[in-house]
C-alpha cells in the first residue's frame, strides 16, 4: 500500500466521519431543497474556520444563478503556522422519505490549486441514527479528473431502505480549492418533488452478537438472503448490466444457495456460472501462511527465524536510518512478522519507480525477485517489526520464496501437492491457466469508465514474485472447501481426514481456533500469530490478524467474521465465515467502475448486502 493510498484511506475515513456528523438537524421543507445556493446558506452546515479551511458563497463565479459555494484553505491558523492536514466540508441533510431503486446526485464542480495529495468534489451519504454511513460515495476526485472550468459530475447509489436521512455536500482537502453549484437529486430518473414518497422507517433495534443464538440468526439470514437475491437481480436487470458477479451462501459447510449474474466473458457472451474460474487475489495469502505452518510442523523452519536466513540477499539492503550497514534492516524481521503484516520494511518507492517506467506494470506484474533487487536502495524502514500492522504484499512474496528454498519445489507445485490436492480442490491452481479448457473458463475482468468506455484484462500471465501473495485461481465450489478448512467445519469423516492431511488438529487449534481472540489482551502474540490491526485499515471495525486471515468485529452489532478479501486488476473477492451463525459467504466480481455509473452503483449494492448478510442478528433485511 503506497503512502498516497494510505493518506487517501485516512482522509476518506475522516471525511465520512465529518459528513455523518456535520448536520444534526434535518431540513424540514425538502420539496425544493436549497441545493443551488440561491437561498444562500439556508440549511447548509460547514466546518468553516476549522481544520484549516474557510467555506463561503461566491457571487463572482457561479455556474448558474447568483451564487456558488467555494471551499478554500485558510492561509494560516491562529498561531500563524501552516497545517499538515487541512480539510473543508459542507453538507445538507433531509429525510429519506423516497421510494425507488436508486438515487442520483448531479452537480457542477470546478477546482484550482490541486496538488498530488489533494482531492475533493461532491458527495452523497445515506444514514440512520445507528449507522452514520450506510451508503457513502464521492468526494475524492483527484487533479486529473478536475478542471478550472465548470464540469458536471454525477453520483449514483442504490436507495437503501433502512436509511432515514440523506446528505449531500462538497469537500476539498490538502490545499485544493473547490467550487460546487447547481446540485440536483433524482430517484429513478424523477426529480425529488416527483419521486414516490414513503414513510421514513422506524429503525428496529439490533441486538448485539452475544445476545442472539444460532437459530435466531439463521431465521433472519434465510429471510434476508431471499430479499438480497430479489433486489440485486432486479437492479441488474433494470439497468441492463453485464457486470459479472456471484454470491454463495454456505450453511453447515454445504452450499445453501447461490446467485450468478452477468457475464464471465463479455466479448464472447459467456454467462457467470459455477464453472467459472476466478482470480481470488489476496485470498491467496491464506494458503501461503498455511504452507509456512506445515513447514513449522515438520520442523524445517521456525516462526522466529529471520527472513535473511532463507533470503540472504536481503542482507545487502541497508536501513539508512541505522548507524551502519544492516542495523534495523531485514535481519530483525522474523517469519512471524511477515505472516502478521507487522514487518517494518516499505517497498513503496520501488513499486512507484517501476510503475513510472511502465505505467501498465500493475497489469503485467511479471517481475521476479532478481528484477526487484535492482532497486534495493529504495527500500526504507519505519519503526520496529511487531509494532504496527501494515498490510504487505511483498511480505507474502518473501514467504513464498522461503517455501521454495526450503522445499526445493516451485511454490505453485508445493501448494498443489500439500494443500489443494488434499482438500480435493481440483479446479484450483497458481500460475497461468496452462490448458485451453481452463483458459476458456477463466473469468475476464473489466473497468467501466464514466465516458462509457470499457477496459478489459484477463489474469493469464506468470506473476513470478507476486504469485504467493495474489495468484490463486479457483471456482467457488473449491473455495467452499477452503473456507470450511479455515472455519473448522467438517461435514463428514472424509473431510475430517482431508483437513488432517493439511495440518494436524493440534496445529489447527493453535493457530485457527478463534475462541476469545477478539478479546485478547496482547497487542501482538507472536506465538499464536495474532495481531490487533490499526483502525485506519479496518473501516471502523475492530480487527485481529489470525495467522493469514483476519477476524473482524462489526462496529454496529459486534458480529464476528473470519476470512479475507482480495482485489487485483479489476477482480474483487471476499471469503468470510460467521462462527455463531455457522455460515459463510463467498463473493466474486469481475468489474470495477467509475463513480457515476450504474455498474458502480451495483458494486456498492453488492458490498452493502454482503456486509449486511454477514452481520445478521435479530433484524432481517427488508
Amino acid at each position: 500500500m503506497t503512502k498516497q493510498t494510505r493518506d487517501f484511506l485516512l482522509n476518506i475515513l475522516l471525511l465520512m466521519f465529518l459528513a455523518s456528523n456535520a448536520s444534526k438537524a434535518q431540513q424540514k421543507n425538502d420539496s425544493k431543497p436549497n441545493l443551488d445556493f440561491e437561498k444562500k446558506m439556508e440549511g447548509w452546515k460547514t466546518n468553516s474556520g476549522k481544520l484549516g479551511y474557510q467555506i463561503a458563497l461566491d457571487s463572482k463565479d457561479a455556474k448558474q444563478g447568483k451564487y456558488s459555494l467555494k471551499i478554500c484553505p485558510a492561509p494560516k491558523n491562529k498561531k500563524g503556522k501552516k497545517r499538515n492536514f487541512i480539510y473543508g466540508n459542507a453538507s445538507f441533510s433531509f429525510p429519506a422519505h423516497f421510494e425507488g431503486c436508486q438515487i442520483e446526485l448531479r452537480g457542477w464542480v470546478k477546482a484550482e490549486n490541486m496538488g498530488e495529495r489533494s482531492f475533493g468534489g461532491i458527495w452523497m451519504n445515506q444514514k440512520n441514527e445507528n449507522k452514520p454511513y450506510l451508503g457513502y460515495e464521492g468526494g475524492y476526485l483527484y487533479k486529473k479528473y478536475l478542471s478550472k472550468q465548470w464540469k458536471e459530475f454525477k453520483i449514483i447509489f442504490p436507495l437503501i431502505r433502512e436509511a432515514t436521512e440523506i446528505q449531500v455536500g462538497g469537500n476539498a482537502t490538502n490545499g485544493g480549492i473547490i467550487w460546487i453549484d447547481d446540485l440536483r437529486l433524482s430517484v429513478d430518473g424523477k426529480p425529488l418533488h416527483l419521486a414516490p414518497k414513503r414513510v421514513v422507517p422506524t429503525i428496529a433495534s439490533e441486538k448485539n452478537y452475544e445476545e442472539v443464538g444460532r437459530n435466531e440468526i439463521r431465521k433472519n439470514l434465510f429471510k434476508s438472503w431471499k430479499t438480497v437475491k430479489e433486489q440485486m437481480t432486479q437492479f441488474h436487470q433494470q439497468y441492463k448490466l453485464e457486470y459479472g458477479t456471484s454470491l454463495t451462501l454456505i450453511v453447515d459447510g454445504k452450499v445453501y444457495d447461490d446467485l450468478y449474474l452477468g457475464y464471465n466473458d463479455r466479448e464472447n457472451k459467456k454467462k457467470m456460472d459455477a464453472s467459472n474460474i476466478h482470480q481470488w487475489a489476496s485470498i491467496s495469502k491464506t494458503l501461503t501462511a498455511t504452507a509456512i505452518l506445515q513447514l513449522v510442523e515438520k520442523g524445517k523452519i521456525t516462526l522466529n527465524d529471520p527472513i535473511t536466513k532463507y533470503i540472504p540477499e536481503l542482507k545487502e539492503v541497508v536501513n539508512k536510518e541505522g548507524k551502519e550497514k544492516g542495523i534495523g534492516a531485514f535481519e530483525i524481521i522474523k517469519l512471524h512478522h511477515l505472516i502478521t503484516h507487522s514487518g517494518h520494511f516499505r517497498r513503496d518507492k520501488i513499486y512507484d519507480t517501476v510503475s513510472k517506467i511502465n505505467p501498465q506494470y500493475h497489469f503485467e506484474n511479471t517481475h521476479c525477485f532478481e528484477d526487484w533487487m535492482k532497486y534495493k536502495t529504495l527500500f526504507f524502514f519505519k519503526g520496529k517489526p511487531g509494532e504496527k500492522y501494515h498490510y504487505s504484499n511483498w511480505g507474502y512474496s518473501f514467504l513464498g520464496m522461503v517455501i521454495e528454498r526450503v522445499t526445493g519445489m516451485k511454490f505453485r507445485d508445493y501448494i498443489k501437492e500439500n494443500i489443494l490436492d488434499p482438500l480435493d480442490m481440483k479446479d484450483s491452481f497458481f500460475g497461468p491457466p496452462f490448458t485451453k479448457e481452463r483458459l476458456d473458463r477463466m473469468s475476464a475482468s473489466y473497468q467501466v469508465n464514466i465516458d462509457g468506455s470499457l477496459e478489459a484484462n484477463k489474469a493469464i500471465h506468470d506473476q513470478c514474485f507476486e504469485e504467493s501473495n495474489g495468484a490463486l485461481k479457483a471456482t467457488t465450489s473449491d473455495m467452499v472447501k477452503l473456507i470450511n478448512f479455515y472455519a473448522g467445519v467438517q461435514v463428514n469423516e472424509q473431510v475430517t481426514k482431508q483437513h488432517a492431511q493439511v495440518l494436524k488438529s493440534s496445529t489447527w487449534n493453535r493457530y485457527f481456533d478463534i475462541q476469545g481472540a477478539e478479546k485478547q489482551a496482547k497487542h501482538y502474540d507472536s506465538e499464536r500469530l495474532r495481531f490487533k490491526a490499526n483502525a485506519e485499515f479496518t473501516g471502523g471495525n475492530k480487527s485481529t490478524r489470525i495467522n493469514g486471515l483476519h477476524l473482524d468485529q462489526s462496529a454496529n452489532n459486534q458480529s464476528l467474521m473470519l476470512g479475507h478479501t482480495g482485489g487485483q486488476y479489476y477482480y474483487t473477492s471476499r471469503m468470510f465465515y460467521n462462527p455463531k451463525g455457522g455460515y459463510a459467504i463467498l463473493e466474486t466480481s469481475n468489474t470495477l467502475a467509475d463513480v457515476g455509473t450504474n455498474a458502480r452503483a451495483f458494486l456498492r449494492m453488492l458490498y452493502y448486502y454482503f456486509d449486511k448478510l454477514l452481520t445478521i442478528t435479530n433484524v432481517a433485511i427488508d
